[in-house]
């Protein structure tokens, strides 16, 4: 291991920096300390990969920046999927069309109070749908993001893509949605990984990505887990969100 540690150190703190820049729930979602109490369902997001030894060798002129910035994109789009999933089981209020239109967003928006979030599907209807508005100045690009203009106020928007598929339309006040965060310190090791006594600790207690070297079955592989551990989320109040069920949206997917 001692022909990795400083390679493997560095690695986890490319992760760590990419992960508090480009963190989903913590840069969107009110987060509550972790208590000792707490009784909230928890979830762990993230993934379990091999990747040979070799990456991590002192001797390897080859970075592990670009890995870094994948493997981030990953648990960023499972964050993402995990948030419309959430809103999507707790949503109380709901909005049904045959064919998606801008009219359809205002009335969502309508039941959400200060609505600062968008989340939607890449398919065609919606597609041409936000291009459309696009053309009418409804659509903006403010400070590098694409945002929706109702009433004259912005509404980020996030579109789905290979790492969070969904399927309908949900528009939310993140001010209004909660959401408890372990810490490194908080949680124990993950079920079915074995990492030798003789590997140094890697996390730091307050770190919130989490990321564990193991040994693989195969010898030149390291088995490595990165996850983040967060409860269900808490919406304070039934205008919190609104989904928009698109009835033909199995029609309209992109190619």
């Amino acid at each position: 291991m001692k022909n990795y540690e400083e390679k493997i150190k560095r690695f986890i703190d490319e992760l760590v920096e990419d992960y508090n820049s480009a963190d989903l729930i913590k840069n969107m979602l009110v987060i509550d300390p972790f208590k000792e109490n707490d009784q909230p369902r928890f979830f762990q997001i993230g993934r379990r990969i091999e990747l040979p030894k070799k990456f991590f060798s002192d001797t390897d002129k080859v970075g592990t920046k670009d890995i870094a910035d994948d493997l981030i994109k990953v648990l960023n789009g499972g964050e993402k999927l995990f948030i419309v999933e959430q809103i999507r089981e707790k949503v109380k209020k709901v909005i049904t069309t045959p064919q998606f239109s801008y009219e359809d967003l205002i009335s969502a928006a309508n039941q959400v109070d200060e609505p600062t979030d968008l989340f939607i599907p890449l398919s065609k209807a919606c597609w041409q749908e936000l291009h459309n508005l696009q053309y009418n100045k409804q659509i903006i690009f403010e400070q590098g993001e694409l945002q929706l203009l109702i009433k004259q106020k912005p509404i980020k928007i996030h579109w789905s893509n290979t790492y969070a598929p969904f399927k309908n339309i949900y528009i939310i006040n993140r001010k209004k949605i909660k959401i408890i965060q372990k810490k490194f310190k908080n949680t124990q090791l993950p079920n079915g990984l074995t990492i030798p006594e003789h590997y140094p600790k890697l996390n730091k207690d307050e770190s919130e990505i989490m990321v564990y070297f193991g040994e693989a079955k195969n010898s030149e592989n390291f088995d490595i887990y990165f996850r983040v551990v967060v409860s269900e989320l808490i919406l304070e109040e039934n205008t919190a969100a609104c989904k928009i069920e698109l009835l033909n949206e199995e029609e309209n997917k992109l190619d």
